[in-house]
């Protein structure tokens, strides 16, 4: 028997399927809003069948802001919250090459968009920690959700993101920079080690990428922020996580909202699972394997890491694992 598909899921695949195959340039041409506006009428529509999670979960209250490190999970964190009733996407604040260099200027201009936010509206920026801007977030009602993923997950992710995604904007300026290196294993090194011209500098620069101590480092104030809400990537991972782990994980966000107070059923917690977490949905999405550095990593790579990293692993409650001593770079 052919599947029935509801009405308004075929209009909001169609948008889905028009936005991914725009031409390249009226994909650059578009504003950011009517962007932002496409994707909610996708989730209005898809959040039809979600009959359980609106007879249970309360209405959004408050404005939330999803921070996160670039490469670690920002995508896969918003759509689990866009899935949610009364849930909408607004600005995502790029961590562009003048937004760190000038981060309280960037913070300033940024207040002004913040200060309009709504309950429901969700936000993003990769925003290195500032107590002040964290306290002014506190002091106007936002809810802040921290993200973050394996450091050596993250230097793969950002090496695929810079040779593959050049459109995005950061780090494409570093395409030139690392399209001159020899091989991807060298790439992948820059990615551990930092690259550019003045390697002391813990800010993102034209010619400059930091190493990952340096990139984590100006982020780690998120976690130990009393107000935030924190997680990992690889609780929300589907096919890595375990079921009940994904439950728990996502019961803690919808109690850190104030969804529900009372307990939520498997089901909703289900709903809201198997739709808010469709990776075809994220525009940056790449494979979001869990240990693909494992595959990726070699001896050289592995020491360079622990050099630089220190304890970041431990810091981050990460193992310190050990791979094969072939990696799949071992021949670009």
């Amino acid at each position: 028997m052919k599947q029935f598909i509801p009405l308004e899921h075929k209009i909001a695949n169609g948008i889905e399927y028009l936005r991914r195959n725009l031409p390249e340039a009226i994909r650059k041409a578009t504003p950011r809003w009517v962007k932002d506006k496409i994707i909610d009428i996708e989730w209005f529509l898809f959040r039809f069948k979600y009959k359980k999670a609106k007879t249970e979960l309360n209405k959004p209250k408050k404005p939330i802001i999803v921070i996160s490190i670039p490469k670690n999970g920002t995508n896969l964190i918003k759509m689990f919250l866009l899935s949610i009733p009364g849930m909408s996407s607004r600005t995502h604040f790029p961590s562009g090459i003048q937004s760190i260099s000038n981060l309280k200027t960037t913070m300033d201009s940024n207040k002004k968009i913040l200060l309009k936010a709504k309950p429901g509206e969700v936000y993003s920026w990769h925003l290195p920690y500032d107590k002040e801007f964290s306290k002014w977030l506190d002091d106007h009602n936002f809810k802040k959700i921290f993200i973050y993923r394996d450091p050596r997950d993250y230097a793969v992710s950002l090496l695929h993101f810079i040779m593959n995604n050049p459109p995005h904007l950061p780090p494409y300026p570093f395409l030139d920079m690392f399209s001159k290196l020899n091989s991807d294993d060298e790439r992948l090194m820059a990615c551990i080690c930092g690259y550019g011209e003045n390697a002391e500098k813990s800010i993102i620069t034209e010619n400059h990428l930091p190493n990952i101590k340096q990139i984590y480092n100006q982020y780690m104030g998120w976690i130990n922020d009393d107000n935030t809400f924190c997680l990992k990537y690889e609780e929300l991972c589907y096919s890595e996580t375990s079921k009940e782990q994904m439950f728990k994980t996502s019961s803690n966000i919808l109690h850190f909202l104030g969804l529900n107070p009372k307990i939520t059923s498997d089901e909703t917690l289900q709903e809201l699972l198997t739709t808010g977490l469709d990776h075809k949905k994220s525009p940056t999405f790449r494979s979001g394997k869990i240990g693909a550095w494992k595959k990726c990593f070699s001896p050289n790579h592995i020491e360079a890491f622990h050099q630089i990293s220190g304890s970041l692993l431990n810091q981050l409650n990460y193992k310190e694992e050990e791979t094969n001593s072939k990696n799949e770079y071992s021949r670009t």
